[in-house]
């Protein structure tokens, strides 16, 4: 990313003629409110939910109305993705509207920034203008972060290469750049949230879309796992490349002014979750026959205990154990034995039967849902808690719990406020399998 666009990170000018302005956007499907900071060198404007960025200004998007580093709004995304419509018709061959994600944390913090060449873990989710859309990842390794990206995507070689030189630009014939279209960029991990391992880009206009998948090879994201989950935040800008410091667009005049170019984002939607899968193995090739050797006999599948963590086996398991084959004991099978729906309720103590539940996990009262004899069934028993149960969107009652250190908020809320809560899918709400008592926070 370019050293003038991560420069938003310096603190605000000595005068005081800057302001903050507010943008409503979402997140996970919830509506919330960040903040911008803009003064005489660094302009933006705020209509609605668009947000316009005047030429050769950038501003970082903040949680709180605070000019530091702390402030700046930083979700967890991996295996997440943002959605935004956006305007570039007045961003020509020689300006870029961007939009940039860029690590900012205690060891890349303000003093980097303001260093010529910042070592900063970015990815440019979009550098684009009315003639071409790039998208590119630097991930740092031993706190040197790469020049050139080995992860990258650009309209006008890889795109034109795919769905012709006339797809993406003024007159499109899929993405018409004289008017607004839709961008979606996925942070795409694997199927259990755990490593980032692809960015996926959906262009959409209409009916028509142009998709727009990085190859980044096997390792290459992996630096990018940790930072992404919470560590790196927005940047919209808008600047002048009639340098040619970054090569966007096809064969025309970048040396036009930019004065009148402007990045306009709307509609600006977060979610954390939906981006998830696993990585699709290419197959073997055939090989030659080879002459029969005798029969070995089979190997056995060995059934042992518990999982540590039932979570292991994947969403919508409820009891999870360890298996392996007789030929190769270290190679652990996580295999899911129960997937009964339960409902829970409070922390089963030191007194309990904790024989169902693994070393990492939470272990509850619970029941099958449905069942009206409730803690006292024959069927009831301390179970762990599955991931989805603990770490999801929930909706809240109005009222919070009567007793503050019940169902998951016997962890501690952190200054949070214990309410119940259920999936907001679930249609019997606090009736419901998923209603526990979880921590509010605001």
């Amino acid at each position: 990313m370019k050293h003038f666009a991560i420069a938003a990170l310096a603190a605000a000018p000595a005068f005081a003629q800057w302001q903050w302005i507010d943008w409503p956007i979402t997140e996970d499907g919830s509506a919330v409110t960040k903040h911008f900071m803009t003064y005489p060198t660094s302009k933006g404007s705020i209509s609605g939910s668009t947000l316009t960025i005047d030429n050769n200004s950038s501003m970082f998007m903040k949680d709180t109305m605070d000019d530091t580093v702390d402030a700046v709004y930083k979700p967890g995304i991996r295996g997440g993705s943002i959605k935004y419509d956006v305007d570039v018709s007045s961003v020509d061959c020689g300006c870029v509207a961007g939009v940039y994600l860029v690590k900012t944390s205690a060891e890349c913090g303000q003093d980097s920034m303001d260093n010529e060449n910042p070592m900063c873990p970015s990815i440019e989710i979009m550098e684009a203008n009315k003639w071409g859309f790039n998208v590119s990842a630097h991930p740092c390794a031993s706190g040197v972060c790469d020049a050139a990206s080995q992860c990258e995507y650009k309209m006008k070689t890889d795109g034109a290469a795919k769905y012709g030189p006339d797809a993406y630009g003024p007159g499109g014939s899929l993405i018409n750049t004289f008017n607004s279209f839709n961008v979606k960029t996925e942070f795409v991990s694997d199927a259990d949230y755990v490593t980032l391992w692809k960015l996926r880009t959906t262009l959409t206009q209409g009916g028509d879309e142009i998709v727009m998948e990085a190859d980044c090879g096997d390792e290459y994201l992996n630096a990018l796992t940790n930072s992404i989950e919470g560590e790196m935040g927005f940047i919209f800008s808008s600047w002048d490349n009639s340098a040619g410091v970054i090569d966007v667009a096809p064969t025309c005049d970048i040396s036009a002014s930019c004065d009148d170019a402007r990045t306009v984002v709307s509609n600006f939607a977060v979610s954390q979750w939906g981006s998830a899968e696993d990585r699709v193995v290419d197959p073997i090739d055939p090989v030659d026959p080879v002459d029969p050797v005798d029969p070995v006999d089979p190997a056995t599948l060995i059934e042992g205990g518990l999982a540590d963590y039932v979570s292991l086996c994947g969403e919508g398991c409820t009891s999870c154990i360890e298996t392996w084959w007789d030929n190769a004991v270290e190679d652990i099978i996580y295999k899911c034995v129960d997937e009964t729906l339960y409902r829970y309720a409070n922390r089963c103590g030191g007194n309990k039967d904790l024989s169902l539940c693994g070393v990492e996990d939470y272990c509850h009262m619970s029941w099958p849902h449905g069942d009206p004899d409730k803690a006292r069934s024959a069927d009831a028993a301390c179970r762990p808690v599955p991931d989805e149960w603990i770490w999801n969107e929930f909706t809240y009652s109005n009222n919070p719990a009567r007793k503050q250190n019940k169902g998951l908020c016997v962890y501690g809320c952190d200054g949070a406020i214990c309410h119940n809560s259920w999936f907001p899918t679930d249609a019997e709400k606090w009736k419901g399998a998923s209603a526990m008592l979880r921590c509010k926070y605001e």
